[in-house]
């Protein structure tokens, strides 16, 4: 599997614009994307937090269908709405 690491969630939202990556963004940051139409919001998670810390799964709409963000968005939202226990470091 691949594995891609950003430095920065502005490097991460400019790999989604560019169609080579999903990412979990401040809505802040990709609000003008949203509403333009150069991303999407696949789900709501309905999840209500600060908009401090809230996060929006983003990716260029013509990836919509792609099955690999499909897993993605699937893992993710299971794990939301069904948060395991934290683990400590020495248990790891």
């Amino acid at each position: 599997s691949r594995t891609i690491v950003f430095g920065t969630s502005t490097d991460a939202v400019q790999a989604a614009l560019d169609g080579n990556a999903v990412a979990l963004a401040d809505f802040a940051m990709v609000a003008n994307d949203l509403s333009e139409g150069r991303l999407i919001r696949p789900f709501e998670l309905g999840i209500r937090v600060p908009p401090d810390f809230a996060y929006h799964l983003v990716y260029p709409i013509g990836s919509a269908n792609d099955a690999r963000i499909e897993a993605f968005r699937d893992w993710l939202l299971n794990e939301v709405h069904n948060p395991q226990p934290d683990q400590r470091l020495d248990e790891l």
